[in-house]
């Protein structure tokens, strides 16, 4: 397998980086918009990956703004952050390290990055027609660059860009897909609470349902079956643990965690209250057995679901004022 380090040493070196959920994250939605209305509201993760129905456009205003609640990815940010030590540190000419963006503006994200200590070169798209990222590569090539390194979270993106580079036999490329590991948990460990409170706003919906199911891990906690709390609603999961606000098709994050609905309890806002207010926990209040739990995982894993947390007495009394 070909990796970064090793063909970053000759020629004239390229590495692109996008920015929103690659390098940072950040409150900012795209809006679909059908008969001058707004319909719906994406992320840029969902966005990555949608199709838009006949007579759907886009609006991206959110991007025009200063970045609201940034949050560094580290693990991307960090890689940046070597390539632009190893452009300084260059022949003048030999390496170029640009964060290219679809953003209209780049000075919110050139702001953002000097905040957190990273001086990079931000070029703003404009649009999010993956092409484009494909064309200003393409440019790049033409001026000489016989290396190339990218790394953005669509697919759509790298799928351009890979079916670019087939006309350049001659550059050594490597496109990275970033995929956002859905079934992981931080340190916070809060899947229960955060459940728990997220489904009170849907008191007398009866679509939305708490879950407290068992789930296979990803990232650090692959291979691990433990116990995970969501809200769903028909076709969509709201996982908003560990202060994420994750909304994926029901059926993806079913086969991401190999979720079995046997293995689950599924409650209405007010079935989910009712055990609130006698149980005075998040939960979970009715899965047991022989799968290991939350509490059975070694520390040196991320916390995962802690479980039976009491309820604070302020909001205990607000859940049962819905009873």
């Amino acid at each position: 397998m070909i990796k970064l380090k090793d063909l970053l040493n000759e020629g004239k070196v390229l590495s692109v980086f996008d920015f929103d959920d690659t390098i940072a994250k950040s409150d900012a939605w795209i809006y679909v918009v059908n008969k001058g209305r707004n319909i719906k509201k994406l992320d840029p993760a969902q966005f990555a990956v949608y199709s838009p129905k006949p007579g759907e456009t886009f609006d991206f205003k959110d991007f025009d703004r200063a970045i609201r609640n940034p949050r560094l990815i580290k693990k991307n940010a960090q890689l940046l952050r070597k390539q632009l030590s190893k452009a300084r540190k260059a022949s003048r000419g030999t390496r170029k390290v640009t964060i290219l963006t679809a953003r209209r503006l780049g000075a919110p994200v050139t702001s953002f990055l000097k905040s957190v200590g990273i001086d990079a070169y931000v070029v703003p798209l404009g649009s999010a027609d993956p092409q484009l990222k494909a064309d200003w590569i393409e440019d790049q090539i033409k001026k000489g660059y016989d290396t190339v390194y990218f790394m953005d979270d669509s697919n759509k993106n790298i799928a351009a860009v890979n079916n670019m580079l087939t006309r350049y036999p001659n550059v050594t490329s490597i496109t990275k897909l970033i995929k956002e590991d859905i079934l992981t948990e931080g340190k916070l460990g809060d899947c229960y609470q955060a459940g728990g409170r997220l489904i009170m706003n849907f008191f007398g919906d009866k679509d939305h349902k708490l879950v407290h199911g068992m789930v296979n891990g990803q990232g650090q906690l692959e291979g691990m079956r433990y116990g995970h709390c969501w809200v769903e609603s028909r076709n969509t999961i709201m996982d908003h643990s560990n202060g994420r606000k994750l909304e994926v098709p029901k059926q993806v994050y079913y086969t991401l965690g190999r979720v079995n609905p046997k293995e689950c309890k599924y409650y209405t806002p007010s079935e989910a209250a009712k055990w609130m207010s006698e149980d005075g926990t998040w939960g979970p209040w009715e899965i047991s057995g022989d799968t290991v739990m939350a509490e059975d995982i070694p520390d040196e894993k991320p916390e995962v679901g802690k479980q039976d947390l009491k309820i604070p007495n302020s909001e205990l009394r607000k859940i049962q004022t819905f009873l």
